[in-house]
């Protein structure tokens, strides 16, 4: 295996690749061992925090968890799900193994559900690669001072075999600004509740839960380059004017400036936020959206390993 490790170099946790959102060739199904049937939760889940690592559900009738001994997430080929019609006979490409952690309200009748991730299983490709690839991965943490274990590793490539929408968050108020990329994120459709996974350490964090605020913009896949080029501002100092002067286009309702690789935007406000660890949980409500691009791809995060195994199958999303 070690022989072979130059082959498989350079190495990704991740893969920045773009999809129209109703044409991801992947679902995730919640499972319990009191449940009739598996339930679809590919619209309505989303990591939040990484230590410990949690996955939020929005529910309005999901029952109790904590006496549930046994409670899965399922990702699967939705290709497969389309043909057999059944979750037990589907392509399984990972699963995740849970264990109920907490509750919080988000309005009347609307709560998260908090999963701990206690373990994950990877199947989307044999088990010699899945053994190199995560190899690799432990190596190149290791490398740069990041002790991450192989089992956390397991976790995030199985959560990120469906792929995770990348966002630009914005921040303005009279004394500070900021943008910024982040993927924790999941939105209640026909609720207008949207739920994010915010570093503690983010520079912004205080500003927004005192002034509540943000702009939620869903970039242009041939972004990327731009996008990934704000990542340093979750903890750098940004000059307003350096972002602002290249985009006069405004918000409706904030005023914030929104990039012309915007493909739409959302005015939200922060309703409650709760520590959970490296993150905060942010409860939002969004109070204006609009649609500026309809129908272009948009930017996504998907596991390498599962980029891989569709690259074999001649289906793959486009990497940009």
């Amino acid at each position: 295996m070690f022989l072979n490790i130059k082959k498989y170099s350079p190495v990704s946790q991740f893969t920045a690749v773009s999809a129209i959102p109703w044409e991801l060739k992947e679902k995730v199904f919640l499972n319990a061992s009191d449940f009739t049937k598996p339930m679809d939760v590919s619209e309505i889940h989303t990591p939040l925090c990484l230590n410990p690592l949690l996955i939020g559900i929005i529910s309005k009738d999901l029952k109790e968890f904590r006496k549930n001994k046994k409670i899965e997430l399922s990702v699967v080929s939705s290709k497969s799900l389309t043909e057999k019609k059944s979750l037990p006979i589907t392509v399984i490409l990972a699963k995740i193994y849970l264990q109920y952690f907490d509750s919080v309200e988000l309005e009347k009748n609307i709560r998260v559900i908090l999963f701990k991730v206690n373990k994950s299983g990877l199947f989307q490709a044999n088990k010699t690669d899945r053994l190199r690839f995560t190899l690799l991965l432990y190596l190149h943490y290791l490398k740069i001072g990041k002790r991450n274990s192989i089992s956390f590793l397991n976790s995030l490539a199985a959560l990120y075999s469906f792929p995770r929408k990348v966002v630009l968050n914005i921040i303005k108020t009279d004394s500070h600004f900021n943008i910024f990329p982040m993927d924790l994120i999941c939105e209640l459709n026909g609720e207008d509740i949207m739920l994010l996974g915010l570093n503690i350490n983010n520079r912004s964090i205080e500003k927004i839960i005192r002034t509540k605020n943000m702009l939620i913009v869903e970039p242009d896949a041939t972004g990327k380059n731009i996008v990934y080029g704000f990542a340093g501002n979750h903890n750098k100092e940004m000059i307003e004017s350096d972002f602002s002067d290249k985009y006069k286009i405004e918000s409706e309702t904030f005023h914030f400036p929104i990039p012309d690789f915007s493909c739409s935007y959302k005015e939200i406000t922060c309703i409650k936020h709760v520590k959970l660890g490296s993150h905060y949980l942010l409860v939002c409500r969004v109070l204006n959206k609009k649609i500026l691009k309809p129908q272009v791809p948009l930017l996504y995060h998907i596991s390498t390993i599962q980029q891989l195994h569709l690259e074999k199958q001649n289906i793959s999303y486009v990497a940009v």
